[in-house]
């Protein structure tokens, strides 16, 4: 296993990140533009592939010449050394790069999928802010405690909740087990749809990404500002899947969410044949997902923006 997937690091005394994804991919910021690129690890010894980036101008010259300074650094790196807390990068005349390793937890949020390979009966949240704090819902009762995060070590303390009685026994069973499987947790591992708190003997809680579209179901009620001739709805589950009915055809999907930002993968549905302008609509509103850029959520209206400034409107579902 590569020991970098996961991590995330900044780099001392700048404003510039570099966080180690799956399939020896590398991103961050450089200060004032996004960047990406490839990397090959063997042993100590590393190297980076080309480095894209976005091509924002920053109003502080000093910021866009560190920014260049250590894309050109990149390129000439030859040597990584890391203890778990602090990532130097050996380039160029033995120069070096210092990053200290930043948690990866804070501002996230999570919905449990599986207690010890078990199904929750009810909805468990986690959120983590960056003050050392982590709030959530155990299914029945909110609650609220601190979390210390040391390499991939983890600790959570003084938790407290509320204290409501919930009618359904297995809710409130399974709701003091997350509670003390939390008192117990000892490791964590992290990677872009899934968190893994291990606890206990060796047991673990396994958590989906949660977004402000999780949990939440709808129907379309404008299709680039006209009203549709059959009932499409779309519904966001756990774990970054989205699915639903396009009019005639259920279908599912994966998608991706970053601020007001989203995007879907491409759409799998079903072969079914149905009056013809109703599967032109259907295939108008899968490429509409496919397109989509960005999003606005009330509690009475979800808007996806698409294409050319084209829109999606949707009502809440009902129950």
């Amino acid at each position: 296993d590569n020991p970098l997937t996961g991590t995330k690091w900044a780099l001392v005394g700048s404003g510039i990140t570099m966080e180690f994804g799956e399939d020896n991919r590398v991103f961050g910021s450089g200060g004032c533009n996004r960047y990406s690129g490839s990397y090959t690890l063997d042993d100590d010894m590393i190297s980076f592939g080309a480095v894209a980036s976005t091509r924002m101008m920053c109003m502080d010259e000093a910021v866009m010449a560190r920014e260049m300074a250590f894309f050109t650094a990149l390129s000439s790196a030859t040597r990584l050394e890391t203890d778990g807390e602090q990532l130097t990068l050996t380039y160029g005349a033995n120069q070096r790069l210092i990053f200290a390793r930043v948690s990866p937890l804070p501002g996230t949020a999570w919905q449990l999928v599986s207690l010890d390979g078990a199904t929750p009966a009810g909805v468990i949240t986690l959120r983590f802010d960056d003050e050392g704090r982590a709030t959530g819902s155990g299914g029945c009762n909110q609650f609220g405690g601190g979390y210390v995060v040391e390499g991939d070590g983890i600790q959570f303390s003084q938790v407290i909740t509320t204290e409501r009685a919930c009618l359904n026994d297995d809710v409130m069973a399974q709701e003091s087990a997350f509670y003390a499987a939390l008192s117990e947790a000892v490791l964590f591992s992290l990677n872009d749809d899934e968190l893994t708190i291990t606890y206990g003997d060796n047991q673990t809680l396994t958590f989906a990404p949660l977004t402000t579209l999780s949990n939440t179901r709808w129907t379309l009620t404008a299709l680039n500002g006209e009203a549709p001739t059959a009932t499409i709805t779309l519904e966001f589950g756990v774990g970054n899947r989205a699915g639903g009915n396009g009019g005639c055809n259920t279908f599912g999907s994966g998608y991706t969410v970053s601020g007001d930002a989203i995007s879907f993968q491409p759409v799998i549905s079903t072969m079914m044949a149905c009056e013809q302008g109703i599967m032109t609509q259907e295939s108008a509103f899968f490429e509409a997902l496919q397109s989509a850029s960005s999003f606005s959520i009330t509690d009475e209206a979800l808007t996806i923006m698409y294409g050319d400034e084209l829109t999606l409107v949707f009502a809440p579902a009902a129950e």
